[in-house]
């Protein structure tokens, strides 16, 4: 799998590198190049690469323990007062805007401002002085990722978008926000940033204006470039002088640039073992890997019979043989998931301990699935699996073109299906985003998603009881949308049976964002026995995060396990790292 986003910028015909000084090559994996979009990172196809162009406070480490714990960025330092509702942060000495201005406050509470007209939660921002600002949380909201929350937005010029937001953002933030409003008060203030967001997303400024270590020079639907930033605060540790992000359309791309030697280094791509041997063989070129905090699963939508029967997900487990389908999935990063509990393997021995062992593992088993699929009223004739109508049991797998991981392991779960008597065959998406859109739309009855996201047991449950299952999380505010509404397409019950006691999991999973730490893993406890249960998707393989690195042209990469390996070359280059040859 490479995992597709979108990017955007002003269109040139000319992007080759020129001048003298060290290129470095590579590729942006959550950026698709978009020569059509406005320069705004809260565009849908956003126009910039984070640590190259777009700068953050900080940078998240995606530490299992800690999602608090980031790498400084234009934050130079942080503290968070005691009872953890206002965050101070101190700009960097000397950071500054490409165009020669200093970065200040006054940005970083534009930036705020920018993403609350987008949808993103209201704090209070204040001001100190030039290089100091503090944030404070809502009245009665008590986010325990709160730091990284605010550290990790994009920040943005004040200089253009400053003259486009009204100052009435933050009084209309602070009503949609407040409890005690009336509901047409709430609801007008609602609209009113709503409305305003519609409008700033379509905006940018005509020429990049970068507080990082690059500035986007130019772009054609095959690259984009990126010039050094001379004026950034730490432009002594930036060796290359100029950054070309190749665009991509699939894994195989990829593997062509790297048997190539046109890349520098390249990000996680999912790669079989053959073609791994043969980029290896490239002088100069090696793997490096690490923590991977996400795992590949086939999630079904329950809106759709007969999925919204658990005994047909149980049965569709006991069926699927995991350990084949990772070998021919992803065989050279990944690891078959032990279990099903919305948690990477890491995370769920982290959290759950000794209870882990607890949960069933659905190892492959004809007899139990043959029991829960006769519960679900399934009768098998001449070896084929019927559905009580009579018409044949089918479960077609989704999986985008181009992800040839998901690809090569669907066909896996097809096969294993066909025989044990279940009709399946494997569909394909023309691209990612279509795909996306088609899943948000309930358009299949099984499909492949990516889950436990970290950092932290609140990001990876927001994958299976946030958005598309439902529920939609505002600060303490939880609300739920029935199946097939509001991009819900895996629609299970509202409410919920755990170890005997009804429970509303996607209130459950959105508490994980402010408990304190030791009730946490009650709660985790109960939403992976849970998720263990019913089954809304099916954990196929944790995966590895295997990278590559070109040592032809720069040296001095991160190390194995590092936990920069989470993060771009660009803030690999701020910490110090990627030095010319």
């Amino acid at each position: 799998m490479a995992v597709i986003a979108s990017l955007a910028l002003v269109a040139c015909a000319d992007s080759s590198p020129s001048g003298s000084g060290a290129v470095f090559t590579t590729i942006d994996e959550l950026q698709a190049i978009d020569v059509n979009a406005p320069i705004n990172p809260y565009n849908a196809k956003a126009n910039e690469f984070g640590g190259y162009n777009k700068m953050q406070l900080a940078w998240g480490k995606n530490s299992l323990s800690n999602p608090n714990d980031l790498y400084p960025g234009l934050a130079a330092k942080w503290s968070l007062s005691a009872d953890g509702t206002a965050l101070t942060a101190h700009l960097q000495p000397g950071a500054k805007w490409s165009d020669g201005t200093p970065v200040t406050s006054k940005d970083v509470k534009t930036s705020v401002a920018l993403g609350i007209s987008q949808g993103n939660n209201p704090v209070t921002v204040d001001i100190v002085d030039a290089n100091t600002v503090t944030f404070t949380q809502a009245k009665g909201a008590t986010s325990n990722t709160f730091t990284t929350t605010m550290l990790t937005i994009p920040i943005v010029p004040d200089s253009f978008f400053g003259s486009h937001i009204p100052a009435s953002i933050w009084t209309d933030a602070a009503t949609a926000s407040d409890t005690s409003a009336s509901p047409d008060a709430q609801a007008k203030a609602t609209a009113a940033i709503a409305s305003l967001g519609k409008e700033l997303v379509g905006i940018g400024p005509k020429k990049d204006i970068s507080a990082g270590p690059f500035t986007l020079t130019r772009v054609n639907p095959g690259e984009a470039v990126l010039a050094k930033n001379p004026h950034f605060y730490d432009a002594g540790k930036i060796d290359p002088t100029q950054v070309v992000l190749k665009s991509y359309s699939g894994n195989e791309q990829i593997w062509g640039y790297l048997k190539g030697n046109q890349l520098d280094a390249a990000p996680y791509t999912s790669t079989p073992a053959n073609v791994l041997k043969s980029i290896l063989a490239v002088k100069g070129i090696d793997s490096v890997s690490g923590l991977s905090q996400v795992s590949a699963s086939l999630a079904f939508n329950q809106k759709v019979a007969p999925f919204d029967n658990v005994h047909v997900r149980r049965g569709i487990a006991y069926t699927i043989d995991r350990t084949t389908v990772t070998k021919i999935g992803e065989p050279t990063s990944g690891t078959a998931s032990a279990s099903t509990t919305g948690l990477i393997g890491a995370s769920a021995k982290l959290f759950l301990g000794d209870t882990a062992s607890a949960l069933n593992p659905y190892n492959p088993d004809a007899a139990k699935a043959s029991a829960e699929f006769t519960k679900a009223g399934l009768v098998k004739r001449d070896g084929k699996w019927m559905l009580p109508n009579g018409d044949p049991f089918t479960v077609n797998i989704q999986v985008p073109n181009g992800f040839s991981d998901w690809i090569a392991g669907g066909k896996s779960i097809t096969t294993q299906l066909v025989s044990a008597g279940i009709t399946s065959q494997l569909e394909s998406s023309a691209d990612y985003p279509t795909y996306l859109k088609d899943l948000a739309d309930g358009k299949f009855a099984a499909a492949f998603w990516l889950t436990s996201l970290g950092p932290g047991p609140y990001a990876a449950f927001q994958r299976v009881y946030g958005n598309a299952n439902g529920w939609n999380a505002s600060g303490a505010n939880v609300s739920h949308s029935p199946a097939g509404t509001n991009g819900n397409w895996i629609g299970s019950p509202e409410t919920q049976q755990v170890n005997g006691t009804s429970v509303n999991p996607g209130q459950l999973a959105a508490s994980l964002s402010h408990v304190p730490a030791d009730e946490q893993k009650k709660i985790v406890g109960q939403l992976a026995a849970l998720t263990n249960d019913q089954l809304p998707v099916i954990q196929l393989w944790d995966y590895v995060n295997v990278q590559f690195v070109n040592t032809n042209r720069f040296t001095h990469f991160p190390p194995e396990n590092s936990e920069a390996l989470r993060l771009s070359p660009g803030v690999w280059m701020q910490l110090g790292y990627i030095k010319k040859k």
